[in-house]
């Protein structure tokens, strides 16, 4: 988006210091004094224009998200009328969701859990809980003539009173500790089950274990800058090491198989064939140690020069990264730029995700809850 046209007296010096390194001129020449005297402008004006407007409309959702949500929608459960527990104003003071143990004759409903205050750890104490929904049609005429018809269909419960049981808070629900069955039932069917649960453990456990982490982020941090310091001090010996090495490592080989060969009491393919074929499979390996031996000799007399070439760019960037030294703090800062940036949106995008309300959705035969958003949301949005 803005291009670069000026080159001012450091970065001549930096250039003239690569050409010396590297024993090659520039393809700038002779045009850095005409550089010099051009300015830094703008070279994508529309795109400009339609990134700025892009910020504007995510600054304009974030700022209706945190007028209208609420984060802790997103971790607390919602009760028989479709309270949020801790959340809607009816049930601000009973941040947990509770679910009372069915009758016999009644099967455990997900959606017939009550707020409380906190979650029972006895069975000593008396909730008043819902029985099971029955759906329920009303007709009435609205006149005399019988011409015009109103009809309600809803759903109907029969509140009673419940005895609770020892539960233990996870999450903002209460979770039944003798009733396995039961736990087994809440577990299955709400978002702590399965990949959900799985993710939230894992935030959960890095929140736990945020020193840690951060001593393993320091650690990485300082093993990059350490491997750089190897390359700028000792790339050169570095990589004629590892050549060596492979040189040697080839040699070797062709010389091991070629031993076993003569002594079969050392010969380990006769754990899987005969003596004569372990024999030539350790000639056989001698064989193909040796080629690739000369293959790799081959190639390095042809790329000597090459290998040379980069051996000094790799010297000559370091020498550059020592004429400014902030270039070692980019990697960093990049990082935890794009970290941040990260956690940023996804904030954002959870304070989206709290704005929708939980709607009651009632057929004549059963019920559920549905989430839904404003307009002026998708709007914002689109």
């Amino acid at each position: 988006m803005w291009g670069v046209r000026s080159v001012d007296g450091d970065e001549e010096a930096a250039l003239a210091r690569v050409e010396a390194l590297t024993g090659s001129k520039s393809s700038l020449g002779g045009d850095v004094p005409r550089l010099a005297r051009a300015r830094r402008r703008c070279t994508d004006r529309c795109c400009s224009v339609v990134l700025f407007a892009f910020l504007f409309g995510m600054w304009s959702v974030y700022q209706h998200a945190l007028k209208e949500g609420n984060l802790a929608k997103l971790t607390r459960g919602f009760d028989w009328t479709g309270a949020i527990c801790g959340v809607d104003e009816a049930v601000r003071d009973k941040p947990f969701l509770f679910w009372c143990t069915p009758n016999r004759n009644e099967a455990f409903t997900l959606l017939d859990g009550i707020c409380v205050s906190q979650c029972p750890s006895s069975d000593r104490e008396i909730f008043y809980c819902p029985g099971r929904a029955l759906p329920f049609q009303v007709k009435q005429y609205l006149d005399a003539g019988h011409e015009r018809q109103e009809v309600v269909i809803g759903m109907r419960w029969n509140i009673t009173t419940k005895r609770s049981y020892p539960s233990t808070e996870a999450f903002g629900y209460c979770f039944p500790t003798r009733d396995l069955a039961m736990l087994r039932s809440v577990t299955e069917r709400t978002y702590v089950f399965g990949f959900t649960k799985q993710v939230v453990l894992a935030g959960q456990g890095a929140v736990e274990s945020w020193r840690f982490l951060l001593l393993v982020a320091v650690a990485c941090v300082a093993m990059g800058y350490v491997f750089l310091f190897v390359i700028w001090y000792s790339f050169e010996k570095l990589v004629y090491s590892f050549l060596a090495l492979a040189h040697v490592l080839l040699i070797g080989a062709a010389a091991g198989f070629l031993f076993v060969s003569f002594y079969p009491e050392h010969n380990f393919f006769q754990t899987y064939f005969s003596p004569e074929a372990s024999r030539i499979c350790a000639w056989g390996c001698a064989a193909i140690s040796l080629i690739l031996w000369m293959l790799f000799s081959i190639l390095c007399c042809q790329g000597r020069e090459a290998l040379a070439v980069t051996i000094d760019s790799v010297t000559a960037t370091c020498e550059v990264i020592t004429e400014i030294p902030t270039m070692l703090l980019q990697p960093l800062v990049h990082s935890a730029f794009v970290v941040f940036t990260l956690l940023l949106l996804v904030y954002g995008f959870a304070w989206i995700l709290s704005t929708g309300k939980a709607m009651e959705r009632v057929h004549q035969l059963y019920i559920w809850m549905d989430v839904q958003y404003s307009q002026k949301l998708y709007v914002l949005i689109s």
